[in-house]
């Protein structure tokens, strides 16, 4: 019965290829690191990053809108929000409700609205103030220098989130 073993064969190793599928699709991943905004807590060029897209999937298959498993100072991996096809690295820095306020060297967050800002975005050499609407979140690079992000776009939609940082090998 040749066929019968080439049949459990095949059957073998599609639940090994769906096994993996799932896990990449909705647990983990891994990326690689090309660019100077997260520096020095993830370097410029050729880090492995892994990260976990489980408890973000099951929030997002569960609808479980109210316990989003993003907090602030995690690190994540998004899609940007200027091109939706290139996967960014930013630390969460605010949730919604926060009040941020971004000066030309730093950014403060608050729970309330302490200063008179316009509640816009302007260039980074200007200050502004902005509370977080529901579902978004503030992110920044931590070269504060050398980074694209939520002072440049403002808030993202958390369904650009796609998982947490976990791990970091240095120099691959």
């Amino acid at each position: 019965m040749p066929n019968k073993s080439i049949f459990k064969s095949c059957l073998k190793y599609a639940k090994i290829l769906l096994g993996v599928h799932l896990i990449k699709k909705y647990g983990f991943s891994i990326c690689i690191t090309d660019g100077p905004s997260m520096i020095p807590t993830i370097g410029p060029k050729r880090e492995l990053l892994l990260y976990e897209k489980l408890s973000i999937s099951l929030t997002r298959i569960f609808n479980l809108n109210g316990n989003f498993p993003v907090n602030r100072n995690d690190i994540i991996i998004a899609n940007s929000v200027e091109n939706p096809e290139i996967l960014v690295c930013k630390r969460v820095i605010a949730k919604e409700g926060d009040i941020v306020t971004v000066f030309p060297n730093y950014t403060l967050v608050s729970k309330f609205n302490n200063c008179n800002f316009i509640d816009f975005i302007h260039k980074r050499h200007t200050c502004f103030q902005m509370k977080i609407p529901p579902n978004y979140f503030w992110i920044q690079g931590d070269n504060f220098i050398n980074s694209r992000d939520s002072r440049n776009y403002g808030p993202i939609h958390k369904s650009l989130i796609i998982g947490r940082v976990v791990y970091k090998k240095i120099n691959i």
